[in-house]
């Protein structure tokens, strides 16, 4: 959850221009990719509906937005935002993890609405977004080379099938570089005040 919300804060407040890892559906080799998020505020939404309204209102607005479920009920995809991978201007689902490797099926059901929806806003306001649809992991940089793309959960006794099942979407890492300055405020201790001789 501490990496999470300091990724969160970090993307949305800072923005990121750099490089991540791209897994190609259908595909076991991975490439280089280049991707820009601009800085952008934290919106929440309730469900697909509320996502629509809430893109449309900040595109109107000339405004960028990184929109959060306020519910989990999504495995697949923690928040949704508008970048560009190798300048082209894409829908990326986020998913800022550290242990999670599999995802029900199901998970790609509410991630494809959600999709949808953010699409159709965009193309009320003649937004131009390439179809193609992302999901980025964003993970600690000291681990993320070893992180497993993510595979769908599948019956006992079944091989593991990558994800994209119902949702066909390319996967990617990227890097999340956390500075010394970051520490756990339940870790934080004050040293206690020099003894008087």
């Amino acid at each position: 959850d501490l990496f999470k919300k300091v990724a969160v804060r970090k993307l949305a407040g800072d923005g990121f221009t750099g490089q991540l890892r791209v897994l190609a559906p259908g595909n076991t080799t991975e490439r280089v990719a280049e991707m820009y998020l601009p800085p952008c505020r934290i919106r929440r939404f309730v469900d697909a509906k509320d996502l629509h309204q809430r893109v449309a209102t900040d595109t109107e607005h000339d405004e960028a937005g990184m929109y959060f479920p306020i519910s989990p009920n999504n495995p697949l995809v923690d928040a949704w935002c508008t970048c560009t991978v190798d300048d082209k201007w894409v829908v990326v689902g986020l998913q800022m993890t550290v242990a999670k490797r599999e995802h029900p099926v199901a998970g790609e059901d509410v991630a494809k609405a959600q999709f949808k929806a953010i699409h159709a806003a965009l193309a009320t306001h003649r937004v131009d977004v390439d179809k193609a649809a992302w999901v980025v992991f964003v993970l600690p940089a000291a681990h993320y080379v070893g992180f497993p793309y993510q595979h769908a959960k599948v019956r006992p006794g079944e091989q593991k099938q990558p994800a994209g099942l119902i949702w066909a979407h390319t996967q990617a890492k990227l890097a999340m570089q956390l500075g010394g300055q970051l520490v756990c405020p339940r870790r934080q201790v004050t040293p206690p005040p020099p003894t008087q001789p």
